[in-house]
Parts: structure tokens; sequence; C-alpha cells
């Protein structure tokens, strides 16, 4: 099993398969929203920068050095054999979890709340706890596949080291990010075959813990209760979603053309991270919207044949893991833009202004394209 999982006569130390290449449409679909991005983002963001009296073009410039990095990465991970992460999976959250810790401890102006401060990136250790929660999930239900039907030694040690993360996280507040390492864990135990009847019951008691989290903090309960009818509370919790909606609307079918929103005129708050969905629909109207909805789902798609074809079950856990974590969080950032899903804080990848968020999605992509050239061939 071991052989199988790191090491294959016909891959170069890289785990090149010479025969093989990459999945082509993923990264050509990887590269469409990425620049998508870079456009969104400079039309959201300049006047932002010009209220504060910044150069319009910084948050541009922000977004292209991390885009940089990101392709630096992606390029690495694609010829990186990504069957070496299961040497290391455990390390790798382990010091993932670290960093995140940092961001909770009195370092003066090193953290700030969610990120660390380097200069002038600002780093948001939960993304890449994000990544390294993946890579974890998928090579420890490898190992422990035949424990998984049993609830002590089998999913209550997955169980254990979500809550742990939790109580961390939740202390920056994000429970956003939360939300998301919950289903995430989740879906690859369900993946991996844990009894449903465990699943329902954890579920339960996670669903019980965040109602409890949400009723405990004023400011989320108050999110929640707009959610259910953000037009009673408008000038409060609801501005958002409210906002949000007009902004949506007033873009009709084919939107009042890149750069005329005006929702970004600090009508809405968040409008270039958040809430970057509802400037791209005013813009680029329905059909602009359907076409960047259609790049997610094309994505998706991709992620799926990658996986059918992965060489070994790793590599099937660690594609549908990284697949469900951007395609998932693309959804939910849409739906709450639609007033779905209440307000949690979540970006859309490729596309929002955040450096950690972009950084990590493309070296995703690279580990994706890695395992769709050890599938062998490529997916048609």
């Amino acid at each position: 099993m071991k052989e199988r999982l790191f090491w294959h006569e016909n891959y170069s130390w890289w785990g090149e398969n010479k025969a093989a290449h990459s999945d082509r449409l993923l990264l050509l679909t990887t590269i469409i929203l990425f620049l998508c991005g870079l456009v969104m983002v400079y039309s959201a963001t300049y006047p932002v920068m010009i209220a504060r009296q910044r150069n319009s073009f910084q948050a541009l410039i922000t977004q292209l050095v991390a885009g940089s990095i990101g392709l630096g990465l992606l390029a690495f991970f694609a010829r990186f054999d990504y069957r070496r992460f299961a040497r290391f999976d455990d390390l790798l959250l382990i010091s993932m979890f670290i960093l995140t810790f940092l961001t909770i401890l009195p370092l003066g102006t090193l953290v700030d709340r969610r990120w660390i401060r380097l200069g002038f990136f600002n780093l948001q250790p939960t993304e890449l706890m994000n990544l390294a929660l993946v890579i974890y999930l998928a090579a420890a239900t490898v190992r422990k596949q035949d424990q998984l039907k049993r609830l002590r030694d089998g999913i209550a040690p997955f169980v254990a080291i979500f809550l742990v993360i939790t109580v961390v996280v939740l202390q920056q507040p994000d429970l956003g990010m939360v939300f998301r390492f919950g289903i995430l864990t989740g879906f690859m135990l369900f993946l991996a075959g844990a009894k449903i009847s465990h699943l329902i019951g954890m579920g339960t008691i996670a669903i019980s813990l965040a109602l409890l989290v949400i009723k405990i903090a004023p400011y989320r309960m108050a999110r929640l209760i707009a959610f259910i009818d953000p037009f009673s509370h408008q000038a409060t919790a609801g501005f958002q979603t409210i906002q949000s909606l007009a902004a949506i609307g007033s873009g009709g079918f084919f939107g009042r053309g890149i750069g005329n929103s005006q929702a970004k005129l600090l009508y809405l708050p968040a409008a270039y991270n958040d809430f970057i969905f509802s400037i791209t629909a005013e813009e680029i109207g329905f059909i602009g919207a359907l076409l960047l909805l259609s790049l997610f789902v094309i994505f998706g798609w991709r992620v799926l044949k990658i996986a059918q074809h992965a060489p070994d079950r790793f590599g099937y856990m660690l594609a549908m893991g990284l697949g469900f974590t951007i395609c998932v969080q693309a959804f939910l950032n849409m739906s709450i833009a639609l007033g779905l899903f209440p307000v949690t804080g979540l970006t859309l990848p490729f596309i929002s202004h955040g450096g950690s968020s972009l950084v990590v999605s493309l070296a995703m992509v690279g580990i994706l394209l890695n395992i769709s050239k050890q599938g062998g061939r490529a997916c048609a």
C-alpha cells in the first residue's frame, strides 16, 4: 500500500508521467477566473482606495503579487508528487494549527485578529489550515479506512481534531471558517465510508453547539434574525443583504457595464471581498453572473473527472476534498450575496480581494493538476 501511495516506476522524482498531461481545461478555467478576479477587484476597490486617499491601483497590485505567488505554487505543485503529502500530513496540520494559534496571542502589531502581518502582505493562517486539513483528512481516512465504521477509534478522533481547531478559530472570531471546516470534515468522512448514523449524530451535536455559539454572541444572533427577514432590519444587520440584492437587481440582464457599479460607491460594505459577486452581477448583469457560475460548474466537473481517474485512493480523496472546498465556498458566497444564506464572511475563490485565499486556491489547483497528470492520461 505504501509503495503504491508514494512511488511508481513510470514517474520522475517530481511525480511526472511523461506520457500524460495535466487537465488543461481545469487550468484554463482557473486562469479565466483569476483574470476575471483581477478586473473585478480593481473595479470594486478603486472607490474605496480614493476615499482613503490611496493609490487606486493599490488593491490590484496586492492581488497581482498574491496571484504571482499563487501561480508559482500552482506550477510547483503541478510537478510535485501529491503522494508525498501523505508522509507528513499530520505534521503539516500541526504546523498550520500553531500558526493559527499565534493569531489569538497578544503579539502586538504582528497579529490582527485573523491575520499575521508580513510587511505589505497580511497572511490568514486559517486559509492554510484549510489546505492542511484537506490533505490530512484525505491521508488519514485512507490509513484508517478499516476503522471508520467504528465510533471511538473511527470518526471520533477526526471530530476531536475539528473541535480543537474550532476552539481556536472562534477566538479570532471566524464562525464562517469553522463552518467550512465542519462541512469539509463531514464530507470527507462520508466519502471515506463512515456510518451515516454516526455522522448524523455528530452533525446534530455540531449544529446544537453552533446554535449555542450564535446565541451567546449578539451580533451573530442579529445576523441570523436578519437573514430570516432582512427588510425588518434594513438599518442594522440586514443592511448588507438588502444592498447586495439591490445591486444584483439593478444589473438587469446585461449589467451597467464594467466599472459602472453604484453599490461599490461605499453603499455596500465589503463590496470587494465578501460581496464581490453582487458587484459582478451589477456590472455584467444576469448573463455575466451566469457565465461566472458556469465557470465554477466546469471547474467542479473537471475535479470529478480528475478524482475518477486518480491512480490511488489517496488521490481520489484529495481531489474530491480540494474540489469540494473550492466549489462549496463559491456556492456559499453566491448564496450569501443572493440572501439565501446568512452572512458569514466567506470569499469568492479566485475573484474576491484577499491574498491568502487566492494563494491557497491556486496552490490547490496545482495539486489537482498533479493528480490529473498522475492519472496516466489527460482526463477526457
